[in-house]
């Protein structure tokens, strides 16, 4: 009966693993996809404001769905506990990276730029203090997310002023379908709960993508 419980088990694992590989996989191939004739946009209709924020946004949103991809592939043991870590740091990577054309390009002045240097100074912070504390530290880093995430809801008049209506709803969208993923995340009872995250994670992705897109020409 043991022998059977865990025969069940571990093929639970590998179809929820291989659904979440699956899903930030299809993430991946839009990305690189995506990002290239983003970039090139950019650089034929935009400035270098926009060139230098929509690459470091491209770069993030790549590696993110890379190192996902990977940590869920490989078997379990050390590399995949490696890639654990790498996938948490991926995550910061992404939030600091998606915020970044929003507040150089669309936002800019004080408000942009002071975000910007608080953003990717959390993101340095949660590196950190990741590769220290690893696994001790998921409580201040599931908080510094939620955090990072939403910090853009204190400069909402700025950006509700400067930011083209598109953009503005598109990334607000996003950001929900982020925080709606993250239910399902802490759902660990729930099967497929993982994978369900991961679909809404694609969805933000997708409108906060298009959200960017809006910002050409600025």
């Amino acid at each position: 009966m043991a022998v059977n419980e865990t025969a069940i088990s571990l093929d639970e694992f590998n179809s929820d693993e291989w659904l979440n590989t699956l899903t930030h996989f299809a993430g991946l191939l839009l990305a690189i996809g995506a990002v290239p004739v983003l970039i090139t946009l950019a650089a034929l209709y935009g400035d270098a404001r926009e060139v230098a924020s929509f690459s470091v946004f491209g770069a993030a949103m790549i590696f993110t769905y890379l190192s996902s991809s990977l940590y869920h592939y490989v078997e379990p043991g050390v590399l995949k506990r490696r890639l654990r870590q790498l996938d948490h740091l991926a995550i910061y990577l992404l939030i600091a990276g998606t915020y970044t054309p929003f507040m150089i390009v669309g936002l800019g002045g004080p408000w942009g730029w002071s975000l910007f240097g608080v953003l990717w100074g959390l993101t340095l912070f949660g590196t950190v203090a990741k590769l220290k504390l690893g696994h001790r530290y998921e409580l201040v880093s599931t908080l510094t997310y939620v955090i990072m995430g939403w910090i853009g809801l204190v400069a909402i008049v700025p950006l509700i002023e400067h930011l083209p209506l598109p953009s503005l709803v598109l990334v607000l969208a996003g950001g929900v379908s982020y925080t709606i993923g993250a239910v399902f995340y802490a759902l660990e009872k729930l099967r497929f709960n993982h994978a369900i995250w991961h679909v809404f994670c694609l969805g933000g992705s997708v409108l906060q993508f298009t959200a960017v897109f809006f910002l050409l020409g600025r």
